[in-house]
């Protein structure tokens, strides 16, 4: 037990202090009675405490002297008479207007269940399946439907019997005030009054009969929602129906349902549940015409309307709805798609007129205005749509006659942005292809529109744009995709324009670098079905101009280089196989073709350009390194000026030596080569056949230039397949190769003098480049001997021969052609380049004659060394020693060797670099041979006049060190070639500066600054 207090003997002593300090036995403290302040006469009524107070209580230390409630003696919550009665009032103010309300909907459910019965309602609605279950029977929409009310009933009367639902819909609302607080509360009304206490009874009585529906109508609106999130529409369907039928005045399950049915676009139906909803508020429930239950069936609706394209409708619904919420989101956004799509559907409307009008298509203001505003109405924004109808493209059709009748037509539309237009408008069709391929054909007026403004002396320019790129870069991209599944026509048509872009360097940078990879992925999978028989030759032609294009790129070249599984050469090889099987038409004596022949000879004429793509691809993916080998004229930079390889170079050099291994391994490599070989053959006597006709005609003119245009690209080819030391074995394995090659020098030796002029000069001086290059790269292999010498030198009757060959005879009036074009740095170079393939060819081979020319004890070098049947069969060109003779090195020195000791004095690094080295060999063969051949000696010593050892002296004392080196090789060959060459040579001072030059290297090794002992220098 709590121990007492202090001060108090015991707890009645405390309590009775307590009472004494809060007032309670204070006779002022005040008294009080309970009631509901309504009839009795008091001073203020306490609401807390529910006391109506004759004698408030005042407490002493208060300042004011508020009146208190005696029981809890607050004051907040006190009242005087009049504001009680007042409350009261109120009460029974909103108790009678509830009452008023609730009789006022009745009256007006009803009058609304005349105009719409029940029945009618859930037959609309399918709700009738719900109620009757098995007893529903489908009821003929021609019978006359009965009503619940007569139209002559002044009051309507109450219909017991429903045979929809069990409950009076009519009685069925929404009360705004608690009923049961009405009742529950004695103090919340006056309960004496009768009228209002049987009224709070009567309203309280029918809304537990409201409210029993409503929790039915809520539980049911749930498992439908529950139901919609799990996708199970069918479910959602029957319980927000159950949820109707248990209230049919519950709009949320309305609107709900008819969303359902819009997910199931069933429009109608979603339209029908939305039209109840706003009948019902408009007639019956007008309190809610600005809740959110209203703002939702005006949304809903409106965007069935839109489905339905019904966009007045629509928007006459967003207009209400978003008078009810201004700022809503949905609202706007479904306004905005809406607005857009009555726009394009009263330009529809349009194009229909349009098109039924022959006088407007034959307009062509009337067609461009109109093509222009369809293309930025059907490109206005990002979403996919079905824009284009049967209208649509008889428009277009009839905007492309225009255009194909006069260029100011063309320049019109370009001008009105008809290339961004059109770029986009193919973008967005592409992406409709994407779910539906069956509208490829429909890309064709488009391409076509984009292929009128193309053209350069319409809008060219206009393509450049930067702003255009990232279009042009996608169109592009599903061109090469869609390629191989677009019709016929189509395909020509489409390539043509990715041709004419690629052609533009910056648009063809940005293709690269963003779908390079995707481009060429794209390239592999068509070649590997190719097949001219079943694809069009000029869409094939397209396709291969747009992708030499693409090839000129150096990070395209890189993918090419990159490509394995398969490697690109195999594809390229396929390709050109299937593309050689055409064969070329002639024409008649007279000239005539019928017209099967003229479009078999267009598609000759294409596929060959395919294949000369062909070979310039194959050409560099061939070309990784330069020509020449480390063999004494080499190819190779200058040390001062090497560089190291960056790591993308040298993953790139891997990859070409994978590929070279690859192909010099694969099984079809022979096939190959015989494809090549025969197709080299074939344009090299197409074109004799052409060049050699007595008669000129423009026709012969293209004829020749095209079949030598792909004689020179396949001779590209076969230089590129030179530079490979592995690859020369194969190379004369095929003979025709090398005898095509020389007989093309024949074309090509004066380019300046042939009969077609200014065209064929670059093409013969190429040729000629290449026919050098090609000789210059197989010369460091011995077989050359074979093919070009060994068959001359191995006839003993060639001793007495006096014409020279015709190859070395190229080879040499190269070697000594003087400069006869006009003074320019290129040209200059391009000559030098020449004379310097001419030297390296004639040193390689001569080294390996003048090994031949020791006698057979001395021979170092096994390859050059002639077996004992071979020195027996061709004993007459041996001498007794085992010394080879050469007469084709014989002939040249007697030919040549003077000319040749004249170009010591030219002013090109290279040429007096190299030029020393092949007079060396003839010097040092004659002295070798000078005993069994003293004419040939003779000869050499006679022509290594005075003023060419001083020619030679000079280029003793050049500053460039390689030049110095070779000159003083020349000079000291010379002084151990003859006593008598020697004291010229020291009188001449010549000796002297060898033996300076000599102090001069051996300090340079002792110091250890000796640079590179090879005899020659690179060329750029």
């Amino acid at each position: 037990m709590q121990a007492l207090s202090p001060g108090f003997a015991d707890l009645n002593s405390q309590i009775a202090y307590v009472r004494q300090s809060l007032g309670m036995d204070d006779p002022k403290a005040g008294s009080y009675i309970h009631g509901n302040g309504w009839e009795n006469p008091y001073e203020i009524y306490c609401v807390r405490c529910n006391a109506e107070i004759n004698v408030p209580f005042i407490h002493d230390e208060d300042p004011k002297k508020t009146k208190r409630c005696p029981k809890c003696k607050e004051a907040n919550e006190c009242f005087t008479r009049e504001e009680r009665r007042k409350q009261l009032q109120e009460h029974m103010d909103l108790l009678k207007e509830e009452e008023e309300t609730y009789r006022r909907r009745r009256k007006k459910f009803k009058k609304f269940r005349k105009k719409v019965a029940l029945r009618k309602q859930m037959k609309d609605l399918d709700l009738l399946p719900l109620v009757l279950g098995d007893d529903y029977v489908e009821e003929d929409e021609d019978a006359q439907q009965p009503t619940f009310w007569e139209d002559d009933e002044e009051d309507y009367k109450d219909v017991d019997e429903q045979p929809l639902v069990s409950y009076k819909e009519h009685e069925m609302w929404m009360a705004k005030i608690d009923l049961d607080e009405y009742l529950d509360d004695q103090y919340y009304i006056p309960r004496g009054v009768k009228e209002v206490t049987d009224r709070a009874w009567f309203l309280h009585g029918k809304y537990q009969a409201c409210k029993k529906q409503m929790d039915v109508a809520i539980a049911e609106k749930q498992k439908g929602n529950d139901a919609v999130k799990a996708g199970e529409y069918e479910a959602a369907l029957k319980h927000y129906g159950l949820s109707m039928v248990a209230r049919t005045d519950y709009k949320p399950s309305y609107n709900n349902r008819a969303l359902v049915y819009m997910k199931l676009k069933q429009y109608d139906k979603c339209i029908m549940h939305c039209n109840y909803v706003i009948d019902m508020i408009e007639n019956v429930d007008v309190y809610q015409k600005d809740d959110d239950v209203m703002f939702k069936a005006f949304l809903r609706r409106a965007n069935a309307y839109k489905c339905k394209e019904d966009f007045e409708a629509a928007r006459a619904d967003l207009d209400r709805a978003a008078a009810i919420k201004p700022n809503d989101g949905a609202v706007k956004k479904l306004m905005k798609e809406t607005k857009l799509l009555h726009k394009r559907q009263k330009l529809r409307d349009r194009l229909r007129t349009q098109c039924t009008n022959d006088i407007n298509l034959n307009d062509f203001e009337s067609v461009f205005n109109l093509s222009v505003e369809f293309l930025t109405e059907a490109t206005e924004t990002e979403e996919d749509f079905h824009f284009e109808t049967g209208h649509s493209e008889e428009l277009l059709r009839r905007l492309l006659i225009f255009l194909a009748k006069e260029k100011k037509y063309c320049v019109r539309f370009a001008d009105h942005n008809g290339v961004e237009l059109s770029l986009k408008y193919l973008r967005k069709k592409f992406k409709i292809i994407k779910r539906w391929k069956e509208k490829l054909p429909t890309l064709e007026k488009p391409f076509l529109l984009l292929n009128y403004c193309c053209e350069k002396d319409v809008n060219f320019n206009a393509l450049k744009e930067k702003k255009l790129q990232k279009l042009i870069g996608v169109v592009v991209l599903y061109t090469f995709g869609y390629f191989g599944e677009m019709p016929e026509g189509l395909q020509s048509i489409s390539m043509r324009f990715v041709a004419v872009v690629c052609s533009i360097a910056p648009i063809r940078d940005f293709v690269v670098s963003k779908h390079g990879s995707k481009l060429l992925a794209y390239f592999l999978k068509f070649q590997k079905k190719t097949n001219p028989q079943k694809q069009e030759a000029k869409a094939l032609r397209c396709l291969f101009e747009a992708m030499n294009y693409l090839c000129a790129m150096k990070p395209f070249q890189a993918l090419l280089v990159k490509q394995q599984s398969p490697f690109l050469y195999e594809v390229f090889m396929h390709s050109m196989i299937k593309y050689n099987e055409s064969k070329v038409i002639k024409q008649g004596k007279d000239g005539s073709l019928n017209d099967d022949d003229r479009k078999a000879l267009a598609d000759y004429e294409q596929l060959q350009f395919c294949i000369s793509v062909l070979l310039d691809a194959l050409a560099m993916l061939f070309d990784s390194t330069r020509g020449g080998s480390n063999d004494g004229v080499g190819d190779q930079k200058e040390s001062q000026s090497e560089q190291p390889a960056d790591a993308e170079s040298q993953a790139l050099e891997k990859c070409h030596d994978e590929m070279m291994e690859h192909l010099l391994a694969n099984k079809n490599l022979e096939k190959y080569m015989s494809v090549l070989s025969e197709y080299l053959h074939a344009m090299t006597r197409a074109f004799r056949e052409h060049n050699n006709e007595e008669k000129e005609s423009e026709q012969n003119r293209k004829d020749t230039l095209r079949y030598f245009g792909q004689v020179g690209k396949c001779l590209n080819l076969f230089v590129n397949l030179s530079k490979h030391e592995k690859m020369h074995r194969v190379l004369f394995q095929y003979p025709s190769i090398q005898k095509d090659v020389v007989s093309l020098s024949r074309v090509s030796k004066d380019p300046l003098r042939h009969r077609y002029g200014p065209k064929m000069v670059p093409l013969l001086k190429m040729c000629r480049n290449n026919i050098l290059m090609y000789f210059d790269q197989l010369s460091s292999d011995k077989r050359f001997d074979e093919v070009f010498s060994a068959q001359f030198d191995n006839d003993a009757d060639n001793e007495h021969a006096k014409k020279l060959p015709y190859f070395w005879t190229f080879i040499c009036d190269v070697f000594v052609e003087e400069y006869k074009e006009r003074p320019h740095p290129q040209l200059m170079q391009q000559f030098a380049h020449f004379k310097s393939c001419a030297i390296r060819l004639m040193y390689r081979w001569m080294c390996r004659r003048v090994e031949a020319s020791k006698p057979r004890s001395q021979q170092q070098n096994k390859a050059t060394m002639a077996s004992k049947e071979e020195m027996e069969k061709y004993s007459k060109s041996y001498t007794g020693d085992g010394q080879k003779i050469s007469y084709l090195m014989e002939m040249i020195t007697r030919r040549y060797f003077a000319e040749i000791c004249d170009w010591l004095k030219y002013n090109d690094l290279q040429v007096l670099a190299n030029t020393p080295l092949v007079v060396r060999q003839m010097v040092i063969y004659a002295v070798n041979m000078k005993s069994a051949r003293p004419n040939n000696f003779k000869l050499v010593k006679q022509l290594l006049t005075i003023q060419r050892l001083k020619d030679m002296m000079k280029l003793m004392q050049a500053p460039h060190e390689v030049i110095q080196y070779n000159a003083c090789l020349l000079m000291a060959t010379c002084q151990e070639a003859d006593n008598e060459l020697a004291a010229t040579c020291q009188a001449m001072g010549a000796t002297t500066i060898l033996e300076g030059y000599k102090r001069m290297r051996k300090m340079q090794m002792q110091g250890g600054q000796a640079q590179s002992n090879n005899p020659a220098i690179g060329y750029k």
